[in-house]
């Protein structure tokens, strides 16, 4: 970055020094005889001109008006220019700085990856092709600038279509996207006037229900008991670390009556029409908005 702020000083100086070599005035002089053509400059930083002609009659004096007239258009034109161009390398070499510097810390720092035989056992298979088997049912928009998309199982759309409880090996999951932003600095919407999800973060969520779960696998010993929740890398597709505990103990005490699940309602009208639903929830973070 100081060799930027070096150059650009440079450029600048460079500058200043070519504008010097114009004193004004005048900045040009032609003379013909008795005939003088002389194009004035205000100041060596304006775009003001004057253009004077003595002695000069017919041709010779419109020659030199035609040729003011060019002169000061390229020389205006250079010194318009000028500075946003050198503006646009400054910009440029601190962008290539910052750029190289990513590398160099990415080099120095590699991301930690985190390998099978530390991955947490849970007990739950991550369906690595959800996104083909799975239906998304519900997208929803937060003010936080993200958009969480929910997926469940055919299963589960099945239970749900014909009102039955949702069966044993039903998954649902929870990507959640930042929103996109535009050149203006707010959330960009497409026509229907939903977020558009643009970047993916980096855990998955995933609640699994079944009879067989072990102590050892569930959150806490108490609460709910036939669901178990867990959250996976997105790159990896292991488990991650993230507290499970706080995921079981929302859903315990805000969804107990529709099975655990707050998208239960969002699910059946899916199910029942086949278009996904959306939601705009006024809270951000994951907290729950569903009533």
């Amino acid at each position: 970055m100081a060799s930027a702020v070096v150059m650009c000083a440079y450029l600048m100086h460079a500058y200043q020094s070519t504008s010097r070599l114009h004193p004004t005035p005048p900045i040009l002089r032609w003379r013909s005889r008795h005939c003088v053509c002389k194009i004035v400059k205000g100041h060596p930083y304006s775009y003001q001109y004057s253009t004077y002609v003595q002695n000069c009659t017919g041709e010779i004096a419109q020659s030199c008006h035609d040729f003011a007239r060019k002169f000061i258009y390229h020389d205006s034109m250079i010194n318009k220019y000028t500075i946003p161009l050198y503006i646009f390398i400054l910009v440029g070499l601190l962008w290539l700085g910052s750029t190289a510097q990513s590398e160099i810390d990415t080099l120095n720092n590699p991301p930690i990856v985190q390998s099978v035989a530390d991955a947490p056992d849970f007990g739950m298979s991550f369906p690595v092709n959800y996104r083909q088997e799975f239906e998304l049912y519900l997208i929803v928009d937060r003010p936080d600038e993200t958009v969480r998309h929910v997926y469940a199982d055919p299963q589960a759309v099945d239970a749900s279509r014909a009102d039955e409880p949702l069966p044993d090996g039903t998954q649902i999951i929870i990507e959640t996207w930042d929103a996109r932003i535009n050149a203006f600095g707010t959330i960009a919407r497409d026509d229907d006037g939903h977020y558009i999800a643009e970047t993916m973060q980096a855990n998955i969520h995933v609640m699994e229900k079944s009879s067989d779960w072990t102590i050892e696998q569930l959150p806490s010993p108490v609460g709910v008991i036939d669901w178990n929740f867990a959250s996976f890398d997105a790159d990896t597709m292991l488990p991650s670390v993230e507290n499970r505990n706080d995921c079981m103990t929302c859903h315990d005490a805000g969804a107990f009556r529709r099975d655990f699940v707050f998208s239960q309602r969002l699910l059946a009208a899916y199910a029942n029409t086949g278009n996904t639903q959306y939601l705009y929830c006024n809270r951000n973070g994951r907290s729950n908005c569903i009533r």
